[in-house]
């Protein structure tokens, strides 16, 4: 089996990401099954606003569009989005047919499953009102505990993988505060910040389990390839090929 793991981040382009992507590609692969292959990929450029920008969210969201497109014409199993903003998740459905997982939409549902309440770490107060938003969206409010944030940069968050010991202070904090209002599992709002996690061993916080969002991720884009090999596929709501290519054609987007 052959995953494309799509980062919303320019992983392999701009150095900044180093850190994050040596961890990544290291962990999703050990985490996948021993004949599941996991290509870690990023954008060709992201912005420093993507997080607070529409518009920059919308070019940053293009790319990864184009990249289904191109993950499904290169026999990839199955195109998962490793951002917990989910960004082009009615999109990419529609423009490939092979099966796709979201990081944000697999992990909440996971968390309700396993959990029944959960709620989230955050790193900064616009990424947790932007997931509360999705957790809306997936119908899954009842499920959710509402919590705080801290306030860390982009920068800060990646410099955590050398320095990770304040970083783990804010989350048992965070976590804390959320525990105590019924969280019976705790997800990170940045998969990131997930890894930082993750390279320091730190899965929990007083008992109560925080998901690993990289590793559930992988785990559920093999379950869906399964699926579809017994016979249960997604809705056909994808574009045809020729609709797909006529679409692309006409906004000069390929020739």
């Amino acid at each position: 089996m052959k995953i494309w793991y799509q980062s919303s981040t320019s992983l392999g382009l701009d150095p900044m990401w180093n850190p994050y992507l040596e961890a990544l590609k290291k962990h999703v692969q050990e985490v996948a099954s021993d004949d599941t292959t996991v290509d870690v990929r990023g954008v060709r450029v992201t912005h420093p606003l993507v997080e607070r920008s529409y518009y920059a969210k919308y070019l940053n969201k293009g790319q990864i569009i184009s990249n289904a497109i191109i993950a499904e014409r290169e026999g990839y199993d199955v195109f998962c989005v490793g951002c917990t903003l989910d960004p082009g998740f009615f999109e990419v459905r529609e423009v490939i047919g092979i099966p796709v997982a979201f990081l944000s939409e697999s992990c909440f549902h996971l968390a309700a499953v396993l959990a029944g309440k959960f709620s989230l770490i955050s790193y900064n107060e616009v990424m947790l009102r932007a997931l509360e938003q999705k957790v809306g969206q997936y119908g899954l409010k009842d499920h959710f505990v509402g919590c705080g944030s801290f306030d860390l940069s982009m920068q800060g968050l990646i410099e955590g993988f050398e320095y990770p010991e304040p970083i783990i202070e804010a989350v048992q904090r965070a976590g804390r505060e959320a525990i105590a209002k019924g969280a019976g599992m705790l997800l990170t709002a940045c998969n990131i910040l997930n890894m930082v996690l993750v390279k320091c061993g730190v899965r929990d916080v007083d008992g109560v389990p925080i998901m690993d969002t990289a590793g559930a991720l992988v785990k559920v884009g093999e379950f869906m390839v399964s699926l579809e090999h017994a016979g249960i596929s997604r809705s056909q709501s994808f574009l045809s090929k020729e609709d797909l290519a006529g679409i692309r054609k006409a906004y000069a987007v390929e020739e």
